[in-house]
């Protein structure tokens, strides 16, 4: 079974333009104890599934399981919808802009969230940049 980290979409007829990051059967996502900066649940960040995946271990976490943690460095992009999130827009009215403070999006296995404290901010599909 191949490892090598890989981004992962829903089927099409979902509607959904998200991407996710897994690595062999694991499925990953962005937690906000590693990445301290979020404040709205991930809602406005965009992923460049043209982003450089490195692996890093994943020191042991409270129920003592080591992994492997994914870092995506030079793909995080943020909607610029003037301070509102207006899900009705098309897509085409948003733009991305960049968010200078973060250079990488740090992921773990969804199955070990939640076990190092944070305020709760997760997630799992991302917008894809188009």
């Amino acid at each position: 079974m191949s490892l090598k980290p890989r981004f992962v979409s829903p089927h099409p007829y979902t509607n959904q333009d998200v991407i996710a990051l897994a690595r062999g059967p694991l499925v990953y996502c962005v937690e906000d104890f590693d990445n301290p900066w979020v404040e709205d649940h991930f809602k406005t960040l965009i992923l460049d599934p043209a982003g450089e995946i490195e692996e890093s271990p994943l020191h042991e976490t409270e129920g003592g399981e080591p992994g492997i943690a994914l870092v995506v460095r030079d793909a995080a992009f943020f909607l610029d919808v003037n301070g509102t999130l207006a899900p009705d827009l098309p897509f085409g009215a948003i733009g991305q802009k960049d968010h200078g403070d973060v250079k990488t999006l740090h992921f773990i296995p969804y199955a070990l969230r939640d076990n190092r404290g944070g305020k709760g901010h997760m997630r799992v599909g991302i917008r894809r940049k188009r």
